[in-house]
């Protein structure tokens, strides 16, 4: 068995006592691994051409977007300082190679009578120009690029148009860039973030050297997850994780938090 935690999570007493108990655990961990229809069945491969269910996540994130649209709180962005020349070219083809093989950053998210579904859009080649602040002063240049990662984050996404990556290129002096990516966490988290920027510098090496690109095709996309949950996660099972979560809860109070207004409690 092992232990993946953050560092300074787990502390030595507590890292005792799993180990001390550790066979306990594992027959506990084994006995909800047999459960019938209790596992994930093995993702299959959808068809785009028609419209797709919604993960549960998903689902989640675009009811929180009717609640409050046109909200940025679930924007997910990053930015990178690069020091050094940069090919433009290799740094545009790498990103349209991204935004062509993960069909969830041109998902777009429509509704029908209130329910929703996703349809993936082709995927449209886009251009990089960069902003360039090298006129400026040193204090002028670090005001002016904080301005700008802020209005990037603040910057809401349109569900409904598929285009769920938006990407700025900062010059801030010949041999300096700064690279801000955004997306929205209906298409992505910090773990897929990840992701993200190691094929980036990847796709970047092989288009700056000219070799060949090393990433493989992807063998499923997160549309198949979707439907693939949907199809498992029902009837006896989604009644049992559904009376699982009521039990948790019911003996929950309504939280007496100052608002702007009054709140039904219903």
């Amino acid at each position: 068995m092992r232990i993946n935690a953050p560092k300074g999570t787990l502390s030595v007493a507590l890292r005792q006592q799993i180990v001390q108990h550790k066979e306990a655990i594992l027959c506990h961990l084994r006995r909800g691994a047999v459960v019938p229809n209790g596992v994930l069945p093995p993702i299959q491969r959808v068809p785009t051409d028609q419209p797709l269910p919604l993960s549960f996540a998903q689902e989640r994130l675009w009811f929180l977007e009717q609640f409050e649209p046109g909200s940025s709180i679930y924007n997910l962005c990053r930015a990178v300082r690069i020091s050094g020349a940069l090919d433009l070219r290799a740094l545009e083809s790498s990103l349209n190679e991204i935004f062509r093989r993960h069909e969830a950053l041109r998902t777009k998210f429509l509704a029908v009578d209130g329910r929703p579904f996703q349809v993936v859009a082709p995927a449209q080649p886009f251009s990089v120009t960069p902003i360039d602040l090298r006129r400026l002063s040193e204090t002028e240049r670090k005001n002016e690029t904080a301005h700008l990662l802020a209005a990037q984050a603040r910057e809401p996404f349109d569900l409904t148009r598929g285009a769920l990556l938006r990407i700025s290129l900062v010059r801030t002096r010949d041999d300096e860039h700064v690279l801000v990516f955004c997306t929205h966490h209906i298409a992505a988290d910090a773990w897929s973030m990840g992701i993200f920027t190691r094929e980036l510098w990847t796709l970047y090496e092989n288009f700056a050297t000219g070799a060949p690109r090393r990433l493989p095709e992807l063998p499923v996309q997160y549309r198949d997850y979707a439907v693939g949950q949907r199809d498992w996660l029902q009837g006896h099972l989604f009644d049992a994780q559904l009376a699982y979560w009521k039990k948790q809860l019911e003996e929950m109070t309504v939280l007496d938090l100052p608002t702007d207004r009054p709140r039904s409690r219903r």
